[in-house]
């Protein structure tokens, strides 16, 4: 039931702004907690969530990546970083050996070398969709293949759909990475619970359990 091809990609995860100066910012940027903070203040700070962009728009936070099986939809492995992350750059923490030989489906954004190398090693076989680059536009033939490709990888928003709406969107409201890690893995646990609850019923095998 999850060896059906692969799909990734990233969500943004929110988290509580932090109200800090610009300064303090560009410290915490560089690694260096502010001097002048209380050892009370420095445990409210949320020193991991950083800024991000996305469509025109400003995120606070960290990103929820995932794998998901192209046929099932349930996701079998995540990943969870801060905000700025690339999607292109965790491709490698996803794989596995499990997934030898399958397709792996995943936007433009993942349309590089280090995704290529990626599915290389893992003996995948790789179905990303094509970016158009400075100076290099798109075929007529890789506007095909992207349009053909686009129908599998859409599944994955089905996914973060899902998310959105049976469990109210990915979100947290506690401080560090390590936190949030655990609480968009209870949240992404959730949601291939209430996915099994559809297709339990659909399995020849389990149907009737």
């Amino acid at each position: 039931m999850i060896n059906d091809g692969k799909i990734v990609d990233a969500s943004i995860v929110d988290a509580p702004i932090q109200r800090n100066s610009r300064d303090e910012n560009e410290r915490i940027k560089n690694g260096d907690i502010p001097e002048d903070w209380s050892q009370a203040k420095g445990r409210q700070k949320d020193v991991d969530a950083t800024w991000t962009q996305k469509h025109g728009k400003s995120f606070f936070g960290y990103k929820n990546h995932v794998k998901v099986d192209a046929g099932s939809k349930l996701i079998d492995h995540y990943v969870v970083t801060t905000a700025c992350v690339h999607d292109g750059t965790v491709v490698w923490d996803l794989l596995t050996e499990q997934d030898k030989g399958q397709e792996l489906d995943a936007d433009k954004a993942y349309d590089n070398a280090h995704t290529k190398r990626g599915v290389r090693l893992a003996k995948m076989k790789y179905r990303v969709l094509k970016q158009a680059r400075r100076n290099r536009p798109l075929t007529q033939r890789e506007k095909r293949y992207n349009t053909q490709r686009s129908k599998v990888r859409a599944r994955v928003e089905h996914v973060f759909g899902a998310i959105d709406k049976q469990l109210g969107g990915l979100h947290v409201r506690c401080i560090g990475l390590a936190r949030a890690t655990f609480q968009v893995g209870l949240t992404n646990l959730c949601y291939n619970l209430l996915r099994n609850l559809t297709l339990l019923p659909k399995h020849p095998t389990l149907g009737s359990v």
